[in-house]
């Protein structure tokens, strides 16, 4: 809704990176067919709040979060690679990707 809009607005203003990334990203979904939430792929929300989960850790870390190129292969490498559903969630009010069970429960359906 409004608020969602508004709070995604503001992560764009604050993460120059997210809306040129976002973009990529979801063009990538599609070609692979990926984007269709109907049939188990990601919706553009949670593929945005993947990638700024992605951008908190990588300023925790001190790294650059302005560079497209090594973001977009970070993005890759850690949800196609790295992350583990089973044992890991994404939460951007916590940090990033962080251990599942640092969730409280009844912020999602496993």
């Amino acid at each position: 809704g409004p608020v969602a809009a508004a709070h995604l607005a503001s992560q764009a203003l604050h993460w120059p990176a997210l809306r040129p990334l976002c973009l990529v990203i979801k063009a990538t979904l599609k070609v692979k067919g990926l984007n269709d939430v109907a049939a188990g792929g990601l919706s553009s929300y949670g593929m945005v709040y993947m990638v700024i989960a992605m951008l908190l850790e990588e300023e925790q870390l001190g790294r650059d979060t302005k560079d497209l190129g090594r973001l977009l292969h970070r993005f890759f490498t850690l949800f196609g690679k790295e992350f583990n559903p089973v044992h890991e969630a994404v939460s951007t009010k916590l940090g990033g990707v962080v251990p599942r069970n640092r969730v409280p429960a009844t912020t999602y359906h496993s």
